[in-house]
């Protein structure tokens, strides 16, 4: 799996249309550009296991209501899980998976 920022030129060769806001996950697999909580179903499934079994039930809920608690999750999860203050510097394994 590779990375990319939603700002750099891989991105932008990717999706062509802007997102609705930069405050969420973007998955590009061979299925195609997944945003939000479609992206978080399809990794689940990447994971496998359990993960995909998640997924799966995730995505037997209505898209509506399934973005809804993605939104409300992605505006907590600093107050429930902790954010840096700043983004840390990538090690030697992640920084080969970055794309510009």
């Amino acid at each position: 799996m590779s990375y990319a920022p939603l700002y750099g030129p891989t991105f932008h060769a990717l999706v062509r249309e802007p997102l609705p806001t930069v405050e969420t996950v973007v998955l590009s697999d061979g299925t195609g550009i997944h945003v939000g909580s479609d992206a978080v179903i399809r990794t689940l499934g990447h994971l496998g296991g359990r993960w995909a079994f998640a997924g799966k039930l995730l995505k037997a809920i209505p898209r509506p209501l399934r973005e809804t608690g993605y939104r409300f999750v992605a505006r907590h999860r600093r107050q429930w899980f902790g954010g840096a203050e700043r983004c840390p510097l990538p090690d030697v394994t992640v920084r080969e998976r970055l794309l510009p």
